[in-house]
């Protein structure tokens, strides 16, 4: 069964990315499905996986918050959610904001090995295998390459739609 309540997960510059349904064997976690949620990101189905998944957004979700509250006392949390932060990373997203000097921050803590993100590659680990930084998919389309995923969506909706009328 597809589980029909799916957990939106956000790109790290606030959009929603795509909505992950979780695939259950007799009320296990077997696996998941992406559905992006925006016509960007190519086609109406973005991956189907059928694996357990380990990650864990609660928790990663509660070391964000410590973390916060620990290294940011004067700020508030403003949102914290699901997040995609790199190709194929998961983690959660807090948001902050200091009302005394209107500043902004974000901590990114990843949902597999619960390790805070850096904003940037530190230049220690650039090139390391698993290296990775907060990157975000939606800034880093061209305009060219948005409109041909646009095209290319258009058409698999189309082809899906005429597949369906003809059954």
């Amino acid at each position: 069964m597809i589980d029909e309540s799916p957990i939106t997960i956000y790109d790290p510059n606030g959009l929603k990315l795509y909505y992950l349904f979780t695939v259950e064997r007799k009320g296990t976690p077997i696996g998941d499905v992406e559905v992006p949620a925006s016509k960007v990101l190519g086609s109406p189905v973005s991956s189907v996986s059928l694996k357990p998944h380990t990650r864990d957004f609660d928790r990663a979700q509660e070391i964000a918050k410590k973390f916060a509250d620990e290294n940011y006392p004067d700020y508030k949390i403003t949102s914290i959610k699901p997040v995609d932060y790199a190709p194929s990373r998961m983690g959660a997203m807090a948001e902050l904001f200091d009302p005394g000097n209107e500043s902004h921050e974000r901590i990114i803590v990843d949902a597999h090995t619960f390790d805070i993100v850096p904003e940037d590659m530190p230049p220690e680990a650039e090139g390391r295998y698993g290296a990775a930084c907060i990157e975000s998919l939606y800034d880093s389309l061209s305009e060219e390459v948005a409109d041909e995923r646009i095209r290319h969506w258009n058409e698999c909706q189309e082809a899906l739609q005429t597949t369906h009328v003809r059954a």
